[in-house]
């Protein structure tokens, strides 16, 4: 993708620019901290799950919740090297039973596969996202099959 980048930006730059500038401009905290620049919503209540993670509820209908630090930061450094930044390619946008890339849209994506025979990083927090939501909605939610 990287060699994509270099091709499409400006009219065209040298790959290793195109990398460099990537590396410099977008790959470092304060640049996606952008992104949170808003005030967290406030909830409507709070609840403690059985994993002991405080669940914000921010709205009731449809249900929308935040479970801050859900993750710790080496957590997500894990998570991170797992899905090899590398390998992230344009997300695909669907529309009228099929699905393409949008030059519209701007977000690169990975699919991470779950193995749940394995015991790692991945299959824990995926467990634990799946224990989470099956609590909030009474009704057990299978592992397998599931797109986190």
């Amino acid at each position: 993708w990287m060699d994509c980048l270099a091709r499409a930006a400006f009219g065209g730059v040298p790959r290793n620019f195109a990398g460099s500038a990537w590396t410099a401009l977008w790959e470092d905290y304060s640049y996606w901290h952008l992104c949170e620049a808003a005030a967290p919503a406030a909830a409507v209540r709070t609840l403690e799950a059985r994993s002991g993670h405080q669940v914000e509820v921010l709205q009731d209908s449809p249900l929308v919740v935040a479970v801050r630090g859900f993750l710790n930061e080496s957590d997500c450094q894990g998570l991170m090297g797992m899905l090899g930044k590398d390998e992230l390619t344009r997300a695909h946008v669907g529309g009228s039973g099929s699905t393409g890339t949008s030059d519209a849209r701007e977000t690169l994506t990975k699919n991470m596969f779950i193995n749940w025979g394995e015991d790692n990083l991945l299959s824990s927090t995926s467990a634990r996202f799946f224990d989470i939501a099956s609590e909030l909605f009474g009704s057990e939610i299978p592992y397998e099959g599931q797109e986190p």
